[in-house]
């Protein structure tokens, strides 16, 4: 009963700060929605895949700073040490983001070769929003550190503040400004730079810990050599899972606008699952770390019990609401009947998502805590390379169905070979 109230203790804020982030693509998705014309709403659609392409390639920045941190955390030694590396990458990587934003963006848009009309709204949010890079890669190390410290209350603060502001100035900005696209990439930006101010006062707590180190520790070659090569393993897996999840909304635009549109709803409401079972991940990523660090192998064993069993029972219960509730939920994306009639009409492959991707979900959580990285690029490689690509290539002829299938076959096959690999894992 004790680990079961541990792990609540963490899940439960992971749970509600991740709630807020698909709040803010929801929020941008019917606005857009409600508008008169499919563009805007595949405009912001593939605009917003591509700063997922650009900042969560860098995910590693959180998940990395949460396994070795809360390693640290178990051993009781070296957790300021992660946060001054991680935090050193992420604002290197956000000033170049800034520095190479116009070949970044020739090159994405080159590669999309989308219509003319939604091209240039996609480039108008993209030309504002790529300015918060360095704050988007701080708050990942900011969330990472706070996650591996066991403080799941401070993730929440971080994600509500900035997803509230982002959603009070897009509502702002397009309903009473009449902007589109600049008043949800505006919004964007000014709420990623007032959150990194409200991370800094929240490590107030930490003061003690975070300024009892000198230089020579921080850049130590064997450790920071050692920070990089997860990292570097990290970064990969995540851009194999970028490459995929990327694909199928840009690839979705060669259906045409309503289709786009159709699976943008079908895809928020996705990461509504991701996100909600991701705070069960998170509290995994936390534990599993600390249990680890603490070579606590009996813990460990019942950490893995609960944790399916959350996540697994959380993919079904979003079944049963998209199921059930489905009119209600796709009539709050948009007020759009040609939309929500092809939205409907590929639900089920939603409903599906439900069951397949969640032991996909858990299982990252527990690799993060245990800093097992190459074995998550391994499986991530197979699957998208060897399952992912050659089933787009197969079943392109059954148009969106076959998109949709190609998908499932990915976590499908993800979710076993996860399984199969951590059984075999001797924790």
């Amino acid at each position: 009963m004790s680990l079961n109230r541990d792990f609540l203790r963490l899940a439960i804020p992971n749970i509600i700060a991740n709630l807020a982030v698909p709040a803010m693509s929801l929020t941008d998705t019917a606005l857009m929605g409600h508008m008169q014309s499919p563009v805007m709403l595949g405009a912001v659609a593939i605009a917003a895949q591509i700063f997922t392409c650009l900042y969560w390639s860098f995910g590693f920045l959180r998940m990395g700073t949460t396994g070795l941190t809360a390693q640290c955390y178990g051993k009781k030694v070296g957790e300021q040490l992660v946060f001054y590396r991680a935090m050193l990458i992420a604002l290197s990587l956000g000033f170049a983001i800034i520095i190479l934003q116009k070949p970044l963006a020739e090159l994405c848009f080159s590669v999309l070769n989308l219509e003319s009309e939604i091209e240039s709204a996609a480039r108008r949010y993209y030309d504002i929003r790529v300015f918060a890079a360095p704050a988007t890669l701080a708050i990942y190390v900011f969330n990472g550190w706070f996650l591996g410290m066991q403080n799941s209350w401070f993730s929440v603060i971080i994600s509500y503040v900035a997803n509230l502001i982002n959603i009070a100035l897009s509502i702002y900005l397009i309903k009473y400004q009449g902007m589109d696209v600049d008043g949800a990439a505006w919004g964007t930006l000014a709420a990623q730079y007032i959150t990194v101010l409200v991370s800094i006062f929240l490590c107030v707590k930490y003061k003690d810990s975070l300024t009892d180190f000198n230089i020579q520790e921080i850049f130590h070659k064997q450790d920071f050599k050692s920070f990089l090569v997860l990292n570097k393993d990290l970064f990969f897996r995540t851009g194999l899972l970028l490459a995929v999840v990327s694909s199928f909304t840009f690839l979705s635009e060669r259906y045409g606008p309503v289709i786009l549109a159709a699976n943008a709803i079908l895809i928020s409401l996705s990461t509504c699952l991701a996100y909600v079972i991701d705070g069960f991940s998170y509290a995994a990523e936390s534990l599993c770390g600390k249990f680890y660090g603490a070579k606590d192998s009996r813990s460990m064993q019942g950490l893995l019990k609960l944790t399916f069993t959350w996540g697994v029972g959380g993919g079904l219960l979003f079944a049963m609401v998209f199921y059930f509730g489905q009119s209600f939920v796709l009539s709050l994306l948009s007020s759009q009947t040609e939309v929500l009639n092809e939205s409907l009409k590929y639900l089920p492959w939603l409903l599906l998502a439900c069951i397949l991707n969640p032991p996909a979900f858990i299982i990252d959580g527990i690799y993060i805590g245990l800093a097992k990285a190459a074995e998550m690029k391994k499986i991530m490689f197979l699957c998208s390379v060897g399952i992912y690509l050659p089933a787009l290539v197969c079943l392109d002829g059954m148009g969106n169905h076959g998109l949709w299938l190609s998908m499932s076959l990915f976590m499908f096959t993800r979710s076993l070979l996860m399984c199969y690999s951590l059984k075999r894992m001797k924790l």
